[in-house]
């Protein structure tokens, strides 16, 4: 029903001038499903110029549209992830020029986004990684590899300090093998170094609670039924140590039946 008026104008338009048409349209299939054709035709005519007939041929192009589609909302996903994540992510064009970054990339780096866009890659790296980068990339060249992974890399902010990333990147080749540019996603070291020294800290201040704190505290994993964790309380109310303690569970501290008779 949606469709009917335009298929209804395209037609009438085609009768009025005698133009060829061509348009996609929906149509209701028996079973009660929509599949979508792509159809073209021609107006027919007598010798005044009225028209006597149509022709013309209607390709079912559902599957192609569904792929265009899923192929549209996967690129919108990734544009968003490759430009919102809190990671630092670039895409590169098969000449090495910037194809695309994440806002959080250049918030880290200084620069805007026509400053970066459009530009060689290399001139964000500093000269001594640009040695080692060449070098990994033509190894993997010779090697057929497509991943390099987990790669030290020293890049360039605009204010001409430096930065050190840890980068993975993957290279984009179509059917015939050839490079169409590559994907990297690069993870701040200075970042990674200060979440890790706040989970240190958290598990300093959690170590300390528990250990310094009156009552037997442990930590069970349900699903495995054993203990992960202990302080020593818990050790001088068991009278098992701590790496003991760690591979039983609530039941191995009970005896067959309780004070009351319950099992």
């Amino acid at each position: 029903p949606d469709d009917r008026a335009k298929a209804q104008r395209v037609i009438e338009e085609a009768m009025a001038t005698g133009e060829p048409f061509a348009f996609e349209h929906r149509i209701v299939h028996p079973d009660g499903t929509v599949r979508t054709l792509f159809g073209r035709g021609e107006v027919f005519t007598d010798e005044n110029g009225a028209p006597v007939r149509m022709a013309g041929t209607g390709q079912d192009i559902t599957e192609r549209k569904r792929m265009q589609e899923e192929l549209q909302r996967s690129e919108e996903r990734f544009r968003g992830l490759c430009t919102q994540a809190p990671v630092m992510p670039m895409a590169f064009d098969p000449d090495e020029r910037v194809r695309e970054v994440s806002e959080y990339w250049l918030q880290t780096m200084g620069y805007a986004r026509d400053e970066v866009v459009g530009q060689d890659g290399w001139d964000f790296v500093t000269p001594e990684s640009q040695t080692r980068l060449r070098a990994a990339i033509e190894e993997n060249q010779r090697n057929n590899k497509t991943v390099i992974k987990n790669f030290p890399v020293q890049m360039l902010r605009k204010d001409g300090t430096t930065v050190d990333l840890l980068a993975t990147s993957v290279a984009e080749l179509d059917d015939a093998g050839q490079t169409r540019g590559a994907i990297c996603v690069q993870i701040n070291l200075t970042d990674l170094q200060r979440a890790e020294e706040a989970l240190r800290e958290s598990e300093e201040r959690y170590r300390a609670l528990v250990e310094h704190a009156p009552e037997a505290i442990m930590v069970l994993d349900v699903d495995e039924g054993v203990f992960v964790d202990a302080n020593a309380h818990a050790e001088r109310l068991f009278g098992f140590p701590r790496e003991r303690l760690l591979t039983m569970g609530p039941p191995d501290f009970c005896s067959q039946h309780q004070a009351d008779g319950r099992a």
